[in-house]
């Protein structure tokens, strides 16, 4: 399943709000701020067929800050502030399946505190659906290959017909249309050796009467006439031909990309509801964690204690509502 630009703005702006409220909360805020700062702005300025990178290694800064109220690698390599995104997340996912360095002080990923194992089960767990979308999405690109190869065969089709058309223009055998149906005057005039010469149709059915000069006209004029009707009925007929098979082509092109809309529209519409609530039970047990890791874990003043709980009772409510 692809995921829409406008769902994916979406949950940045969502992801956003949420990073910039835990940070000016964290005891290292301003040390935290510029950094966080450098690498919102590349996430605002990303190109748009890189959002869901993008959305990625958003939420994988809001998971460093969350499990150690600080951020490690890549934020804190210089040399990561260039990177594609897509290729910073390829890097990323290979550094942390191979326990490669995970922060500024040398520390691996499987090194965190046994205290936040909750939340890299959340995050493991989002990292496989992401995968999974992955997935769906490469199996959309396939049909769309399928669809792309039998317009490339339309098209085929249609400089098919174009080449026989010129073919059939350049041969010389107009006359053969009306061959089975002619008397022998047609037959001679099919037979012809240059399709281009005037027709002699009338000059030689009426050749048995010895026509004098004045009939002789009459016979030019009419083999003139006849000429031109011939040519032009035959033209017309080639091109009402034509129109009807290119008319026929792009009826059934029509029809399959609309069968293609149709269908996979209903199959993407409803796997986006589905992976919407999937994401919002996601969040609202990550919130629990949250929640339960705060209670256990704060040591502050009450007053900022029951803000935070109401702020996480606030936000399970608002992703109950998507549910």
């Amino acid at each position: 399943m692809i995921i829409s630009a406008e769902t994916l703005d979406k949950m940045y702006v969502k992801e956003v709000i949420t990073v910039a409220k835990m940070i000016v909360k964290l005891p290292a805020r301003d040390h935290l701020v510029p950094t966080c700062t450098h690498w919102l702005n590349i996430f605002h300025n990303a190109a748009p067929e890189v959002k869901f990178e993008r959305n990625w290694m958003l939420l994988q800064l809001h998971t460093q800050l969350n499990r150690k109220s600080n951020i490690g690698y890549p934020f804190t390599d210089p040399t990561s502030f260039h990177m594609d995104l897509r290729a910073l997340m390829q890097r990323s996912e290979q550094m942390r399946e191979s326990n490669d360095v995970d922060d500024d002080n040398g520390e691996s990923w499987a090194s965190a505190e046994k205290s936040t194992i909750s939340m890299s089960e959340l995050e493991s767990d989002l990292h496989e659906r992401n995968q999974q979308l992955l997935k769906e999405s490469d199996a959309l690109r396939s049909e769309l290959k399928k669809l792309q190869g039998l317009e490339d065969e339309l098209q085929q089709r249609k400089q098919k017909l174009k080449k026989m058309e010129m073919e059939t223009r350049d041969s010389g055998e107009d006359m053969q249309i009306l061959a089975s149906s002619a008397t022998m005057a047609l037959k001679l005039l099919s037979t012809k050796e240059d399709a281009n010469a005037k027709s002699q149709f009338f000059k030689t059915l009426f050749s048995p009467l010895g026509q004098d000069e004045k009939d002789l006209a009459q016979v030019e004029k009419l083999d003139t006439m006849f000429d031109t009707l011939l040519r032009d009925s035959i033209n017309g007929y080639k091109q009402k031909q034509r129109d009807l098979v290119v008319q026929e082509v792009s009826l059934k092109y029509d029809n399959v990309v609309a069968d293609f809309i149709e269908h996979y529209g209903k199959v993407m519409e409803g796997k986006l509801v589905a992976q919407e609530k999937e994401l919002a039970q996601s969040a609202l047990r990550y919130l629990e964690v949250l929640r339960k890791h705060f209670v256990w874990k704060y040591m502050g003043n009450d007053s900022t204690k029951e803000a935070v709980l109401k702020f996480l009772k606030r936000s399970c409510q608002q992703m109950s509502e998507i549910l």
